[in-house]
């Protein structure tokens, strides 16, 4: 039994017996147990916790939250004549989740033709201001939805019948926004 033992090769069990470089290695620590990765750690957390809404935190923790509006208030003034001299249907859109940020449509008549299937489809991550404006007059102050400071986007589209006030307008920087329905098109200032 004794010549079993001699004949099996030896490991070194003690830091010290190791060759110089192996001290290095940052797979083991003193007492010659492997140590845990951080990003094991990590994906053990996250595999635990994914029917938690974990994911989400994770990513925030990660990436950071997005950044939030400044928008503080809304006045809108129309022209006299203003969309051809049509009342304008205008929608607000405040959206909550940056996944959802490429899912909405390039222009105002798109926005029209899908909004109800957006509205049904994110009912969380999005509030809709829904204004029908005629021309000349100026609404001061636009009722903000109350979660309003949460928003990442505040879109707005506008059903126009000229193709420059399709564009819809980006309010999300703008801490009091101005929004000015011309003939042709819209201009969006801060005010």
């Amino acid at each position: 039994m004794n010549r079993l033992f001699r004949v099996l090769p030896s490991f070194p069990r003690k830091r010290e017996s190791r060759i110089g470089h192996d001290r290095l290695d940052p797979r083991f620590r003193g007492d010659d147990k492997p140590m845990f990765k951080p990003v094991s750690l990590l994906l053990a957390a996250v595999l635990m916790l994914s029917g938690c809404g974990a994911v989400d935190a994770m990513k925030k923790l990660i990436y950071g939250d997005p950044p939030r509006t400044d928008l503080a208030s809304i006045r809108v003034v129309a022209d006299p004549g203003a969309n051809q001299n049509s009342a304008t249907a205008l929608d607000i859109v405040f959206l909550y989740d940056a996944g959802m940020v490429d899912v909405l449509p390039k222009t105002g008549p798109d926005w029209f033709a899908r909004k109800v299937e957006l509205t049904r489809g994110m009912p969380t991550s999005l509030d809709v201001v829904s204004l029908q404006v005629p021309p000349s007059i100026d609404l001061p102050k636009i009722d903000l939805p109350k979660r309003y400071g949460s928003a990442i986007r505040v879109v707005v589209y506008a059903n126009y019948i000229g193709k420059e006030g399709q564009v819809p307008g980006n309010l999300t920087r703008l801490k009091r926004a101005v929004i000015r329905l011309g003939p042709q098109s819209i201009a969006y200032a801060s005010g």
